[in-house]
């Protein structure tokens, strides 16, 4: 057995294309090495059964990318909801396989878009638009505070609580919380900005984007530390 086959294996979603900026994935993917995973990339439209897919990993991470099509959750298109074939491959691929990773106990981590897709899988719903937390025109992050709730799992992980400056590159949010879900951090306004399962082992999810590590604070990088800790097979099990 090589030495690369022995760390821990972390499913990271990406697009059905590769984009034209290569470290919108590659930040995800040198995170996870910097924590001592191994990446396994999992695009949309392979047809391969969520079982299949997460019978050969340890742990999961839910990407950022395009808006969850409603119909997921039930609830008629927005206007400035933007669906394509794309982004329903997206949501074919990344809510059963949420569903599936959650079932097994595996631990995951949903970043932005992720932590969408998280909510939708566990049975919660999305706020379509918010105003004030896209990216500029020229692609750069808006900033905000984030209050992080003492006392919470995600306090603890990160060893940070209170407010904190955070980026931000979404235009949509989560709405009616999933029951397994709680909301360990908020923006002034309310919007939910990281939730935390206390049914699973280990599950987060993070509506800003701590891959974009030189935008966040240092700590967010465990993180990906955590996933990767929470998915190291034990001596015999490999």
């Amino acid at each position: 057995m090589t030495t690369s086959s022995l760390l821990p294996r972390i499913g990271v979603t990406r697009s059905r294309s590769d984009p034209r900026d290569p470290s919108i994935f590659g930040n995800y993917a040198a995170c996870v090495e910097r924590a001592g995973g191994q990446v396994v990339w999992l695009r949309p439209g392979d047809g391969q059964a969520p079982e299949a897919i997460l019978d050969s990993l340890e742990g999961l991470l839910l990407t950022g990318g395009a808006d969850v099509d409603p119909a997921c959750y039930g609830e008629p298109l927005d206007p400035r909801t933007i669906i394509s074939e794309s982004s329903r491959l997206r949501d074919a691929l990344e809510v059963p396989l949420a569903q599936e990773a959650l079932r097994r106990d595996l631990p995951v981590l949903a970043i932005c878009r992720g932590v969408q897709v998280l909510n939708v899988a566990l049975g919660g719903s999305l706020c379509q638009h918010v105003e004030g937390h896209q990216e500029a025109e020229d692609g750069s992050s808006a900033f905000h505070s984030v209050d992080i709730a003492s006392g919470s799992r995600l306090a603890q992980l990160l060893g940070l609580h209170g407010q904190v400056i955070l980026n931000s590159r979404h235009h949509q949010a989560l709405k009616n919380l999933a029951p397994a879900l709680a909301v360990v951090a908020r923006s002034p306004e309310g919007i939910v900005e990281a939730v935390e399962s206390a049914r699973h082992s280990w599950a987060f999810g993070i509506q800003c984007h701590p891959e974009r590590a030189t935008e966040v604070p240092g700590a967010f990088q465990k993180l990906f530390t955590g996933l990767v800790e929470a998915a190291t097979v034990p001596a015999g099990r490999a």
